[in-house]
């Protein structure tokens, strides 16, 4: 079945079986997306205005891979997969980026916009992400609130960074209809040499609320500069840059109706990058000069239909994208192309005397206008007992993935050598994950996991070539443990994590004596989020994390770290919150990424004013 007919019979398909859906009569209230407690302490930087990222950076279900400073550049990885292998969904659609999964955290939004992120892995996974083997870091835009707040830091190393956010609602007969500004500038020479970052964000968000439904459209721009020394290359003599200016337009609509729920989104975007592996020198606007301009835009519709007793899920999205220019990205055969990804579950019970089962049986479709289409299967088994607050999940879901642009389109040797012959890639899920929640314990899980990765797309170095880095095509067998513990113990609160990999890798015929990302992962990494509140007008936050790498014949120091941050916050008023916060409180010089310098410590003082 070609692409287009492929397109054509699933947007027959959600047509049938969601027509009855969207013009039944709404439910009496909207259904609420499972609200999320944070899982880190910290949601301020001491370096850097905030991001997606600053949140993510002590969270214990993703590895987020940094370097340097984790508003600058970072990697988000999942379970020891790849920095290409996840992706970020808002709503029913996930936003990524064509060239290349460093700039998948390019997401120009508020970070205050969204609610607390939620993982979906295995089955979960396949609905909420495409072309992302791994699954989705998933957010959800808030309700606007009424807001009248500036945010100001001024800290080590020359950083400064401002935040305003204005918002109002007007209640109309019908619906609350709200609009949101915020604007963020953010400046620092950066702690170490070379290590300097200018940003600035800018958002409008309009939206309509009412019992039964939410509508949202966001506008969005962010003008972005930092330096690294080797944070692409790995050679921390070379002073690099990247600058990128990144656009997006937003549309999202979640509606609930008497059978169940479905969201509909869909977005515009476009990035302009200018990297620069060596700060000293001056561009010509030809090859090695490694600038690129890409747009992709999509479209997606998710939800869930009560019918005859079976709780269906599905999700569909549509997505294409394309290589405006570049001067770098000049190999294989297609600078454009469409994504299309399909999945259907049926979720059903059968209730018992001492327990109930849950099961649920599936199917994913994944198509490209430039690869042969993949068919996969998904389904999961959870055990319920009624005398004990725990269940047993055992989850399988298969995964697809076709490469980006930079590890297809690359020249064939260099700096960064390309290979247009890599193909799809194939992912194979198991998970068994034990959950237990009580008032006296707090909530606990603790998951087994396998997964096998065929043809997953790395970066490669090779002594004969130790200027050089390729792209090739590794098969991963990857095991895995996780346990998650959040408990709050009246002024005390806390999240502690623990996640052990361990991995086979085979590279086939390639010359490859180390990795740059698929053998670059933790071994063992504990995390712990503490916040404890010392009376009405103090309270302290603290986010730790110790992780014990494997070994990386690239990576110069040891392999074990120590990182942590911490903010004291006093609260005089309702009005007023003064912050000390420090990142990097040990001054650790581990190498996340391997022969890149680490972010050392840095701290500033912090006010945020409340004028609503």
């Amino acid at each position: 079945m070609g692409f287009d007919k492929a397109l054509s019979v699933i947007l027959a398909f959600v047509f049938v079986f969601e027509a009855h859906n969207l013009l039944a009569d709404p439910a009496p209230e909207l259904e609420e997306v499972a609200v999320v407690a944070s899982r880190v302490a910290n949601a301020d930087s001491a370096s850097s205005a905030a991001t997606l990222a600053t949140t993510l950076r002590y969270d214990p279900t993703v590895d987020l891979q940094s370097r340097g400073l984790a508003e600058g550049q970072a990697d988000l990885v999942i379970r020891g997969a790849s920095f290409e292998s996840a992706a970020i969904s808002i709503g029913a659609v996930n936003i990524r980026d064509p060239q290349t999964g460093h700039y998948l955290l390019e997401l120009p939004i508020d970070p205050t916009s969204f609610d607390k992120s939620s993982l979906a892995l295995g089955s979960e996974g396949v609905f909420a992400a495409q072309n992302a083997t791994m699954g989705a870091v998933q957010y959800n835009l808030q309700p606007i609130e009424p807001v009248a707040q500036f945010q100001g830091a001024w800290g080590d190393d020359e950083l400064s960074f401002q935040s305003l956010r204005l918002a109002a609602v007007a209640p109309m007969s019908d619906a609350d209809v709200g609009v949101r500004i915020a604007a963020t500038r953010s400046s620092s020479d950066g702690s170490i040499a070379n290590g300097d970052h200018d940003f600035e964000r800018l958002n409008l968000a309009l939206q309509r609320r009412t019992d039964t439904a939410q509508s949202d459209l966001v506008l969005a721009h962010q003008d972005k500069f930092f330096g690294w020394p080797g944070a692409y290359t790995g050679f921390a003599s070379l002073p690099e840059t990247d600058h990128t200016k990144t656009l997006l337009v937003l549309l999202n609509h979640r509606q609930a109706t008497q059978a169940g729920w479905y969201a509909i989104s869909a977005y515009n975007r476009s990035l302009d990058d200018d990297y620069d592996f060596d700060r000293r020198t001056k561009e010509a606007g030809a090859a090695g000069s490694f600038d690129h301009k890409t747009r992709n835009w999509g479209v997606g519709l998710r939800g869930e239909r009560l019918l005859a007793g079976i709780d269906y899920e599905y999700a569909v999205q549509y997505q294409a994208d394309e290589l405006v220019s570049s001067t770098d990205l000049t190999e294989g055969d297609f600078n454009s192309r469409k994504y299309l990804s399909a999945a259907l579950a049926p979720t059903w019970q059968v209730l018992g005397e001492s327990s109930d089962w849950r099961f649920k049986a599936g199917v994913v479709y994944q198509d490209t206008s430039r690869s042969r289409p993949f068919v996969g299967a998904l389904g999961s088994v959870t055990w319920i007992p009624k005398q004990l607050p725990l269940r047993l999940t055992v989850d399988y879901a298969d995964s697809s993935q076709v490469p980006g642009y930079t590890s297809l389109k690359s020249r064939p040797a260099g700096l960064f050598g390309g290979n247009a012959r890599l193909g799809r890639e194939q992912s194979e899920q198991w998970s068994t994950t034990l959950s237990y929640q009580a008032e006296a314990v707090g909530k606990f899980s603790a998951s087994v996991f396998k997964r096998t990765d065929d043809d997953l797309v790395d970066w490669t170095y090779n002594t004969s070539q130790p200027s050089a880095r390729q792209a090739n095509a590794v098969d991963l067998s990857v095991r895995g443990a996780e346990v998650l513990w959040r408990r709050d113990a009246g002024d005390l609160a806390w999240v502690l994590g623990w996640t052990y990999l361990d991995k086979d890798a085979d590279y086939g015929s390639a010359a490859v004596d180390a990795s740059y990302y698929a053998l670059n992962y933790s071994k063992q990494r504990f995390t712990a989020a503490l916040t404890w509140r010392l009376g009405d007008q103090w309270q302290v936050n603290l986010d730790n994390e110790y992780r014990r790498q494997a070994t990386n014949p690239l990576r110069t120091g040891s392999d074990t770290a120590y990182f942590g941050s911490v903010s004291v916050v006093y609260s005089p008023a309702d009005a007023l919150a003064l912050a000390l916060v420090v990142d990097n409180v040990s001054d650790e010089d581990f190498q996340r990424f391997p022969g890149s310098p680490s972010a050392r410590r840095s701290a500033s003082l912090q006010v945020t004013v409340n004028l609503l």
